[in-house]
């Protein structure tokens, strides 16, 4: 009698085992500042994830998106923008002569309502 408990023990731990393990791919986690994209198969979902917690299918994968401003600076000076070294585009003038042309450039990913 006593195996046989045991034996109903051990079903029972690896069965809420086996379900939390299939509850945990259940759910997504967005941070703030960024959106979730849905892939399941190779197909992308509709519909963006906000930030939060929410429940999908276990086998869908979810990307994240960030929606926050972003900079990059491209400038003569060393370590100016968020890369330490020398960022610059060089282009030739209209008489043959090089010149050095530094920009900065700021990108956002928009939700469309």
């Amino acid at each position: 009698m006593k195996r046989r408990t045991m034996f109903g023990l051990m079903i029972t731990i690896i069965s809420v085992a086996i379900i939390l393990i299939i509850l945990s791919l259940c759910i997504a986690i967005v941070p703030y500042g960024h959106v979730g994209v849905k892939e399941l198969f190779g197909s992308i979902d509709d519909d963006e994830l906000s930030p939060g917690l929410h429940f999908k299918h276990p086998l869908a994968n979810v990307h994240m998106m960030s929606v926050q401003q972003q900079e990059y600076t491209m400038s003569f000076t060393i370590g100016e923008g968020a890369i330490a070294q020398k960022d610059v585009t060089e282009v030739l003038t209209k008489e043959g002569l090089p010149i050095g042309i530094s920009f900065e450039t700021r990108k956002c990913i928009r939700r469309f309502v």
